[in-house]
């Protein structure tokens, strides 16, 4: 850089051959380096990597996985970030810990330090948590966000003028909300008496992941003989992992009707809609005649539009969703059935499909008496179970359906 600097960001533009976990590192001297970035679920395109003011005359990415088998191809690399003059004033934060855990049950609070000790004589900072509007402070008092959502958060602080304007390095804080004392205890049920997915073992181990981040118990298992009244009680929720075909005997089925319509939980991915075809109140009921029919031909990328983009399963995903799968097509479209409610649909001039529908639903759910159903279409390509969005939504998802 030729000096030293604060960066503050990284804009990769990556070709065809770009990296799925890489690092940003940055280095004073050229020999010492620092990570300033760690990004495990690449996806090409345009990467925008906010960092933390880290300091440096040189900046580099060092590639730690690649997502083809072509190396690392980028066609552009930009960096951001301020001076580091002697003078500048800079803020950080003294709370809360980065990454720290943070029980739902208790109020997340935060502190900052200023290394101008009369900085708020014309001057104040803002902060931004997760995409909110910036709010201004002009003292160093703590401040109480209150009770979060459970999840991934993040804190943005700023120095800002007297005229409002953001000045010097802003500082980053990511921490997590759990569900503490009251996490899901969850059922991961995969059997399948039909087609069976590779794609089951990568759905699995996302579930693990999640359970282990955030503190769910889970149980996995093919065996039908769970299903019992008394025994499906201790589940705050089922996952039925790409279950396929007929899978339940008759007891069977009256004990999961029994115990959806009780107020247990249900979350679906993909072929669990390819499942118990001569049930009527599974195919009909639960999953509102979205029984799988068909499927397109090969794994077309298409845009998944998000309806309900304050609906809390699927608000971190935004307005669309571009991503390759299997896209299943219904024996009757659930729009507007029972207590339905669309979250995601797909955008029909986005792909090419030898079985066009016009309203073509993909992410919803459902309550069947006291109990809470999710599903969503996707799940047959392996790499989508470590999609970002599709780890927050199920793991959204699974909370959900446990809350009853």
């Amino acid at each position: 850089m030729g000096k030293s600097v604060h960066f503050t960001r990284a804009v990769l533009n990556w070709e065809a051959a770009y990296g799925k976990s890489y690092v940003i590192e940055v280095s004073e001297n050229g020999s010492t380096w620092e990570i300033a970035n760690t990004t495990t679920n690449g996806d090409g395109g345009i990467d925008t990597l906010v960092l933390d003011g880290q300091k440096g005359r040189y900046i580099r990415m060092r590639g730690v996985q690649r997502a083809t088998g072509y190396g690392y191809s980028l066609f552009e690399f930009e960096v951001y970030g301020v001076p580091a003059d002697a003078n500048l004033a800079l803020i950080s934060f003294l709370s809360p810990a980065n990454d720290a855990v943070i029980a739902q049950t208790e109020a997340v609070k935060f502190r900052v330090a200023i290394t101008d000790a009369n900085w708020f004589a014309g001057g104040g900072y803002v902060y931004y948590l997760d995409t909110n509007q910036a709010v201004r402070v002009n003292n160093l008092n703590e401040i109480n966000l209150g009770l979060l959502p459970t999840g991934q958060h993040s804190l943005r602080i700023s120095l800002v003028n007297s005229s409002g304007v953001e000045v010097s390095v802003p500082k980053v804080r990511k921490f997590r909300v759990s569900c503490g004392t009251t996490c899901p205890k969850v059922l991961v049920f995969s059997k399948t008496s039909g087609f069976r997915h590779d794609s089951i073992a990568a759905g699995i181990a996302m579930v693990q992941r999640i359970a282990q981040d955030n503190g769910y118990i889970v149980t996995t298992s093919e065996d039908a003989s769970l299903f019992t009244t008394a025994n499906l009680a201790q589940y705050s929720t089922i996952v039925f992992m790409n279950t396929t075909g007929d899978i339940f005997t008759a007891a069977q089925e009256a004990a999961f009707k029994t115990y959806m319509e009780t107020g247990g939980g249900f979350v679906g991915t993909h072929s669990a809609a390819d499942t118990e075809h001569g049930w009527p109140w599974y195919t009909g009921t639960l999953f509102a005649g979205a029984e799988f029919i068909h499927h397109g031909d090969g794994i077309p990328r298409a845009k998944v539009k998000i309806e309900k983009l304050e609906n809390p399963l699927v608000k971190h995903i935004g307005a669309e969703w571009m991503l390759g799968d299997e896209w299943y097509f219904w024996k009757t479209n659930p729009r507007g059935v029972g207590n339905v409610e669309i979250l995601g649909t797909l955008d029909r001039t986005s792909y090419v499909s030898n079985y066009p529908v016009a309203d073509h639903p993909v992410i919803f759910t459902n309550t069947i008496g006291t109990g809470r159903m999710f599903y969503t279409a996707i799940g047959h390509v392996d790499a989508n179970f470590s999609d970002p969005n599709m780890v927050e939504m199920i793991r959204k998802a699974i909370e959900w359906t446990s809350a009853n």
